[in-house]
């Protein structure tokens, strides 16, 4: 924990807080003692954004109001709802369909051209 703490320039009280809400949301694993850390309980390609977003910040705005009202469907829409919902429906969709796979994936070749990019 120290570790991501120290190389993401975080309170180690912050990261141990996020590690710990990702372990009771079933994602991370913890153990203790000299070996211990945190790891994936499934496989990097099984763990969604979707489910790494309700974790970090909830997935509620995905469901609500653009304009916050109470009130707000496909009967009694309010001004924005049928330009926001299907951002939303897209937003939901893209999050819930990408892993962390593809995230390690994207994030290797970003660092492929960027190291290219410098020579």
């Amino acid at each position: 924990m120290g570790d991501i703490a120290e190389s993401e320039e975080i309170p180690r009280p912050f990261a141990s807080k996020i590690l710990k809400d990702f372990v009771r949301a079933g994602i991370l694993r913890s153990s203790r003692g000299p070996g211990g850390g945190y790891a994936l309980v499934r496989e990097v390609g099984d763990v969604t954004l979707l489910e790494i977003r309700e974790v970090l910040d909830g997935a509620g705005d995905l469901e609500r109001c653009a304009v916050g009202l109470d009130l707000c469907s496909e009967a009694a829409p309010c001004p924005l709802h049928d330009v926001f919902k299907p951002l939303r429906e897209s937003i939901r969709a893209y999050l819930s369909e990408t892993t962390l796979a593809d995230m390690s994936l994207a994030l290797d070749r970003k660092r492929a051209l960027m190291s290219r990019g410098s020579k």
